[in-house]
Parts: C-alpha cells; structure tokens; sequence
C-alpha cells in the first residue's frame, strides 16, 4: 500500500450553505456583544432617511439642545433592531407593557409600548426583530428621551421606496397626509385643521398599511398657507405631512 493513500476510498464531504450575513451578525454579538463585519441596519439606512424616520441620535440630543429640531410631544417614526425587551404589569388593570430598546447606527433608544399596542404588535416584539416605530416622543427633564409608541411595524423595504419615488413623481399639486390606516384617530384631529383652510388644492391621505394615497372628496380640498402645515405637522411629524406644489 503507497502512504498516505486512501485505498480508493472516496469520503463524502456534506454540501453546507454558508451562513447568512444577518446569522453572521447574530453569532458575532452573541459571542463578543458586538458587530464585528457590519450591522444589522445597515441595508436600511439610507431608505429610512429617504423616508423621513428619525435617528436614535437626533432624539437623544434634542433632549439636551436649547433650539431642538424635535420637541417634548413631536410626532416621530424611527427603525431600529430590538436589543432588548423589559415587560410590566400596569397598576390599574394589570395588564402587560413593554420597555423595548432598539439600536440603529447611531444608538439605542427606549421605546414604551402600552398594553393596546403591545397586544395589537406583539408578533414583532422580540429580540433581534428589527421594527419601525411611529409615536410621540418624550422629553423630561433629566431623564433620557424615549419615543411612546403607537404603531409598529416591519422596515421599509425597497420596493415601498421605489412605489413612493414613483408616486412622487407623478404627484400634481395636492396637499399629502400620511396615516397608519384608515383607523388612524390622528384622522379626526387634521380633519378639524383642514376643514378651516377650504380652498381649491386636492387632498390626499396616505396609509402606510396599504401602502396607497385616496383622494378626499372636492369639499374636503384646502387652501395651503404656513399655519395650517405648522399645525398639521405637531401633530403627524414633519415627515408626515408634504406639500407638492
């Protein structure tokens, strides 16, 4: 026999699929806690931006500049992985809550998740899911800032931007208001706004669930000035709120 020779005997080596970059990422910051070849919001950043979320930064300095671009109470949306999940029993009926932490680039930041929404969402809660979050933002004194959620939801994917780009494209002068669906009670309280403003610009809604703009009927078309769009923004978010003209 000739050495080191295997006799003609052929070995089966398992055909393995490589892992993923995003089980990658898992195994680094579970092993180091840390991301060591990227990071998990890495893909959408730029779409968030393109989109008008916020960043983890921009919330937590707001809590400490004198002129800040957000303010106690501001309507924001921002998209972050979950790192960590602390729940609680509320006091008066004993229901469960969430203290979910999300991280993108920049940051971390507590989001609050009250018993309705936690219930209505709960399927995305978990760590490692990476969520997008629309709610009020919080600012005391002395305490970190944190976002009140009211809705959430996947992160924007690629084929939302291209629809939004596209529709943005073909838009003609209108007033453009976004919600989180049809069921959205912000509805009723911009309803009030632009029932002052009547005028001759076409109104359209925006439902982030079913990704499509809906016409309001003629009476309910407006007339565009600054009070109006500072008023519709404090309470839907600048992000929420596009004048095309």
């Amino acid at each position: 026999m000739g050495g080191g020779q295997s006799d003609g005997i052929d070995v089966d080596i398992p055909d393995i699929e490589e892992f993923s970059k995003v089980e990658l990422l898992k195994m680094e910051k579970e092993m180091t806690g840390l991301y060591l070849s990227g990071h998990p919001m890495d893909k959408y950043t730029d779409d968030c931006a393109s989109m008008g979320y916020v960043t983890t930064v921009m919330l937590i300095e707001a809590g400490k500049e004198e002129m800040p671009a957000y303010k106690d109470r501001s309507r924001v949306s921002i998209c972050g992985i979950i790192t960590h999940i602390t729940k609680k029993q509320t006091r008066n009926n004993n229901a469960a809550m969430a203290f979910v932490t999300i991280e993108d680039l920049y940051g971390s930041i507590e989001i609050v998740v009250f018993p309705k929404v936690l219930e209505k969402f709960s399927t995305l809660i978990y760590e490692g899911s990476i969520i997008s979050v629309s709610g009020t933002l919080s600012l005391e004194e002395e305490k970190e800032a944190k976002v009140l959620a009211d809705y959430i939801g996947h992160p924007p994917a690629e084929s939302d931007i291209k629809e939004i780009k596209n529709s943005n494209k073909k838009r003609k002068k209108a007033l453009y208001l976004r919600f989180e669906s049809k069921n959205d009670k912000r509805i009723a309280l911009t309803k009030r706004v632009t029932d002052i403003f009547d005028g001759t610009i076409a109104l359209y809604y925006y439902y982030i669930d079913t990704k499509r703009y809906e016409l309001q009927p003629r009476e309910c078309f407006v007339e565009v000035n600054k009070t109006e769009l500072c008023e519709l923004k404090r309470i839907l978010g600048d992000e929420n709120v596009v004048y095309k003209y």
